[in-house]
């Protein structure tokens, strides 16, 4: 199930004592990739005044399987950031179904592009994002610029 949550429920949603240990894994896959301690928190608080964010959530039964944020512009343009798939359950499908779930959350707010980007050695997030229906439009400086219609 893919849910969209304002950010006092996914704050609420990350005290679960349930949720301690996909929270755990997350956080550690997060750190690892910036390469400093940063946690799902973090990616809340960031910009948590701005009132076009959305967060979105997939759950498999105590799990958090798959985490992202979007935010939508004037131009009808939505950015996709943060996208997680518990690293547990990559490679299963989870991946294009919860991409599937957040662009039909998104399609019900109207039609848009996401858009989004992937830097150029992230060849496991570049792959899933194509087969997620994501099209390569350009590139800045090390970083794909992808975009999806919804």
């Amino acid at each position: 199930m893919v849910l969209v949550l304002t950010a006092r429920e996914i704050r609420h949603a990350l005290n679960y004592e349930r949720f301690y240990n996909s929270i755990r894994v997350l956080n550690h896959s997060i750190s690892a990739y910036r390469g400093t301690k940063y946690t799902m928190n973090d990616f809340i608080s960031e910009n948590n005044s701005n009132l076009t964010l959305q967060y979105h959530m997939m759950f498999e039964k105590d799990t958090i399987v798959g985490f992202c944020k979007t935010e939508t512009t004037l131009k009808h343009r939505l950015y996709l950031y943060s996208y997680l798939i518990h690293p547990m359950y990559r490679g299963k499908g989870y991946n294009r179904f919860f991409m599937n779930g957040v662009c039909e959350n998104l399609k019900q707010q109207g039609p848009a592009r996401i858009e989004l980007k992937v830097h150029e050695d992230n060849l496991g997030a570049y792959n899933g994002y194509i087969h997620s229906g994501f099209q390569v439009k350009g590139k800045q400086e090390k970083r794909y610029i992808m975009e999806r219609l919804v």
